[in-house]
Order: C-alpha cells, then structure tokens, then sequence
C-alpha cells in the first residue's frame, strides 16, 4: 500500500466509509485499495486498524471487525476493560438509571436488562465510556452479556428442563439419542 493509499484509508474511514466501500468503490468513486492489501497493512500497522474500528459508524460494524480481531489488542482496546483519562469522571444524576434501563430493549427478559444496566453503570464509574457514548454504545454491552453469560434461551445448558416445569432435561435426550445410536 503505497503512502498515498494509506492516508485515502484514513481519510475514509474518518469520514465512515466501511471496508467494503474503501475496497470495492462504486462508478462514482473508484476502490482505495484491494481488500487483501487493507487486511496486510492493517496487521502491519495496528493503529491504522485501531482507527478504522473506532470510527465505525455501526454498531454492529464495530462489533464484526472486533470479534474477526485481525490485531488482537485492537480488539481488546475496545473492550471496555481499562479506564480512559480522558474521560470526564462519572456522576449518578437522578434518572440515570431509568434512561439506561430504556436503551435497552424490553425484548429481553428482566434479569438480563438489569445485568446489561449493570455493566453500562460499571463501565461509567470506571471511566471506560463517557455519558455521551453510552447510546450508541449499547449494542456492543448486549453481545458481550450475550458471549459471557451464554444463550439466553437454555442459560443452564444441558441441564435445562426442555420445557418450563418439565422434568426432561437435555442430557436425557442426548444420553437416550446415544442408546439408540449404540443399540444399531
């Protein structure tokens, strides 16, 4: 990637074009540089992909190009772990709690919306995220919860009843699936 390339990828990616835009173009703007040649200078230089998952525009965007971890450490820079100077300390004003309740959706169940408001207040106080940052920040919170804590549906994994009261676990299925398996 010549010098030239390298500070159109910035330019782009500080405008909020995705990879694909930078590397495939449209009639209207051509490709910066070809996909292969962005992943090698994103190994190469981790600050150039540190600047390209910063300012991804979507949150899901940002997720992808973390959980791919093409340079390890970016993706641990971004995983709200360590404390930011520069970052105004946190102070619990009234209401604080209800407004970050309210970004997250009621689709999921009570206990994991608190455990969510949880981690978001954690990462306040802690000064990993600013106030301002805590909205468009959401969605990354939820699938960590997610990764962390597991499937939401069968939380207890395989000794989850298969139906709510039931006695029937998944271990009694799988175990009799193997029986019959073996019996043949």
């Amino acid at each position: 990637m010549t010098p030239r390339q390298e500070r159109r990828v910035i330019e782009a990616a500080e405008a909020g074009l995705t990879i694909n835009q930078i590397t495939r173009g449209t009639p209207s703007r051509p490709a910066i540089c070809s996909f292969n040649t962005l992943k090698f200078r994103r190994i190469a230089n981790p600050e150039l992909d540190r600047l390209i998952i910063a300012n991804a525009r979507n949150p899901l965007a940002r997720s992808q190009l973390m959980r791919f971890r093409i340079v390890p450490a970016n993706a641990q820079f971004f995983n709200l772990a360590e404390t930011r100077a520069e970052i105004p300390p946190f102070e619990m004003q009234p209401g604080d709690y209800d407004w970050i309740l309210s970004l997250i959706s009621y689709a999921y169940d009570y206990q994991m919306r608190m455990d969510i408001a949880q981690d978001v207040l954690e990462a306040l106080v802690r000064r990993a995220i600013g106030r301002e940052q805590v909205s468009g920040r959401i969605v990354d919170f939820i699938s960590r919860h997610r990764r962390t804590v597991g499937n939401p549906l069968h939380d207890e994994g395989l000794d989850a009843t298969l139906k709510p009261g039931g006695k029937k676990t998944w271990v009694d299925v799988i175990s009799l699936e193997q029986w019959k398996a073996g019996r043949d």
